[in-house]
Parts: C-alpha cells; sequence; structure tokens
C-alpha cells in the first residue's frame, strides 16, 4: 500500500493534533493550500515543505520515504508508530498484532 504525499502531511498533523487552519496559521498559507496538499491536488513547495517540516516536528524524508517492506501490520501500525515516535519499531510481529487487536475491541466497545 503507497501513502501518497498528502496523507502523510495529513496523519503528521492529526498526530499533533491540529485541523488544517491550525496548521496553516503555523505556516502561514491559507487553509485551502492545506486541504489541496492533503487531497494531492497539488504539493507544497519547498519552502513550504520545510515549514510543514519544523511545524509537524518531522524530517523532510518523512514526505519522500517509500511504504515499501512494511508488513501489512506494519503498514497499520506506521501512524501509531509515528505518534509514539518510533516505538512500535522494536515489538514482535505478535506484540503488533496484539495492539491492533486491542485498537479493533476498542472501537468494538464504541459500537454498544
Amino acid at each position: 500500500m503507497s501513502i501518497y504525499f498528502g496523507d502523510k502531511i495529513r496523519n503528521a498533523r492529526k498526530a499533533k493534533g491540529l485541523t488544517q487552519k491550525q496548521l496553516a496559521q503555523l505556516i502561514n498559507v491559507k487553509n485551502t493550500a492545506i486541504s489541496n496538499w492533503e487531497n494531492d491536488l497539488n504539493k507544497p513547495d519547498p519552502d513550504s515543505i520545510e515549514l510543514l517540516c519544523n511545524a509537524l516536528n518531522v524530517p523532510v524524508s518523512y514526505f519522500f520515504e517509500s511504504d515499501e517492506g512494511y508488513s501489512s501490520i506494519d503498514t497499520q501500525l506506521k501512524d501509531i508508530d509515528f505518534a509514539l515516535y518510533g516505538e512500535v519499531k522494536d515489538l514482535t510481529e505478535d506484540e503488533k498484532q496484539d495492539i491492533l487487536d486491542f485498537i479493533k475491541f476498542k472501537k468494538s466497545q464504541r459500537k454498544e
């Protein structure tokens, strides 16, 4: 599964708990720019990428690294790992599956 540039912006923004409007204010662009980037309608220029990295506390490589080589479980946990600053990478496959199962369990409790 390939994650698009816009998805990476959205994931990092949400991990920081920011709205599109808040992120736009932090980097001094219109919130429509953030929306357009997240929906892959266009891409930020290099200066905006640098501002995004600073505002979202991610390295530039975050936006350009490939998602290939991740197992299904790793792909599913990638956003969680980002939010936990790399804590997931040292887990075994069984521990990763336990986390996914727990998340599904917690979601199922909301529906009851």
